[in-house]
């Protein structure tokens, strides 16, 4: 906690030097607030393959580490759950400084958070920081160093929210200011000379073991991991598409030392893309359509690893009331299962429908609704076939809008979830927060 308020204490006093600056946009947000969180897991044990015959529980008023591991054997996983309701709080802070041709942009943020990335957890990290230079009467974008921000990416309001182009390298933008029929600035198409997203893989021995010789690269091992993408914007739509290429030498050999003839198993190429429509709103104000995707695995010597992730959108926000329904399906292609001693290898899919409904009340003061959501298994394979479904949650909110950039919230959750983790395991989650916010 000591470490959170020094950066605090930092960043108000980075705030104090740099705001009289020309050309400087500073924002960002400080979010604090209250986590109660209980959960409940029963486990099977022993049996046949979806046939239990004994279960156990976890909750966290036991203690974590009391509980059993997945598979119902009793050992010590820490006191993560304990420590959920302790002093969470995110500070984030967005720097932009344009000097005309020349500019810096980088995102500094600081989560305290158990359940944050191990790399992200307690410390203070760069999501991106990088320097970029406008050419050529603003015709070309040149960015270098640890990118992000990404004019390809997705909506940091969307489950898919993600930057293919967030590790260090050079990122060239042509943004053409003078073709006919197209809008200035409208059009942002480019690529991406990326570093690698993954350690670099290790040689593997003849008997399958790892060896302390890493694979060396060569400039075609570089140029793979290059980042392609296109933005373009109408009056009738919006588009955006982005294609990361991966070679093989960051491979996770780690995991899968049996890769063929000492090269890695790579990861395999990604896809993500996002279209709206700017059409249905002038004939009914505030509705929109929007549809986003995301594939990986491709071209990857790991074929079961590859996923496809799809959401369509509806969004109504006009007056009292805002809603959304949002539609998901997902394919893991190529899945390997262990059927009564035969590996076979199969498709599973999945639907989800997550609808939400608010009302803003007492002129935008108060903000009250819920979320709900529900996913299930379609077709003939599942992770655990006796499921009625994956998962679904409920998710009760009040708002207070203590001004333009203050907000109260009270959230309840309600989650139940069917998993499969070396055996089949239905998990009850309850949780509370009441957190504020503060935006500048």
């Amino acid at each position: 906690m000591k470490k959170f308020l020094l950066t605090i204490a930092l960043t108000v006093f980075v705030f104090g030097i740099v705001t009289a600056q020309q050309g400087l946009t500073l924002s960002g947000e400080m979010r604090t607030g209250l986590f109660w969180y209980s959960l409940q897991r029963e486990l099977t044990r022993g049996g046949d393959w979806g046939t239990p015959d004994s279960t156990a529980f976890i909750s966290n008023s036991q203690g974590i580490g009391e509980g059993f591991s997945p598979i119902g054997v009793r050992q010590p996983q820490g006191d993560l759950i304990p420590t959920l309701s302790n002093n969470q709080a995110r500070l984030r802070l967005d720097f932009h400084y344009n000097a005309g041709l020349l500019g810096t942009m980088f995102r500094f943020e600081t989560t305290y958070w158990p359940m944050a990335a191990i790399d992200q957890r307690n410390s203070p990290f760069w999501v991106y920081a990088f320097v970029y230079g406008n050419f050529f009467n603003d015709n070309l974008r040149i960015s270098a160093g640890l990118l992000g921000n990404s004019p390809w990416g997705m909506s940091a309001f969307e489950p898919l929210w993600n930057d293919l182009d967030s590790s260090m390298g050079m990122r060239f933008e042509f943004i053409p200011q003078n073709i006919p029929f197209i809008v200035p600035g409208s059009l942002n198409i480019g690529f991406v000379l990326n570093n690698f997203d993954r350690p670099l893989g290790r040689r593997v021995d003849e008997s399958g073991s790892l060896t302390t010789d890493r694979i060396p690269t060569t400039i075609t091992d570089v140029l793979l991991e290059s980042v392609l993408g296109i933005a373009y914007t109408h009056d009738l739509f919006h588009v955006r598409f982005v294609y990361r290429l991966d070679s093989e030498v960051d491979g996770i050999v780690e995991q899968f030392p049996w890769s063929p003839h000492g090269r890695p198993l790579a990861q395999g190429d990604s896809v993500m893309f996002r279209i709206e429509e700017r059409v249905l709103s002038n004939f009914l104000p505030g509705f929109q359509v929007w549809i986003n995707g995301f594939h990986s695995g491709l071209r990857s010597n790991i074929t079961e690893i590859a996923q496809s992730t799809n959401f369509l959108y509806l969004h109504y926000d006009q007056g009292l009331f805002v809603g959304q329904i949002r539609l998901g399906y997902l394919t893991d292609l190529d899945l390997t299962r262990d059927v009564g001693g035969r590996i076979i290898r199969e498709t599973r899919h999945s639907f989800s429908v997550q609808p939400s409904f608010f009302f803003r009340l007492f002129d935008d003061f108060l903000f009250v609704g819920s979320t709900f959501g529900f996913t299930t298994g379609i077709g003939n394979v599942r992770w655990w076939d006796n499921a009625p479904y994956q998962h679904w949650f409920i998710e009760p909110e009040v708002r207070v809008n203590l001004s333009p950039n203050a907000q109260l919230s009270l959230v309840y959750r309600y989650y139940s979830d069917f998993e499969y983790i070396a055996r089949e395991l239905n998990t009850v989650t309850h949780w509370i927060n009441l957190r504020v916010l503060f935006s500048f």
